[in-house]
């Protein structure tokens, strides 16, 4: 996980669960990326 810096007890590397069909795909150089809001986290596991 990477993060915004407006959030708050998350931090990158974190693993999360969140909500089905939650979030927007999108590819950077090759490279796939999730992006989903932080009101559709559900729990963080570690």
């Amino acid at each position: 996980i990477e993060i915004g810096s407006k959030v708050e007890g998350l931090k990158k590397d974190d693993e999360v669960v969140y909500k089905s069909y939650s979030g927007s795909k999108i590819t950077l150089g090759g490279q796939e990326f999730l992006i989903v809001p932080v009101k559709d986290i559900l729990a963080k596991i570690r």
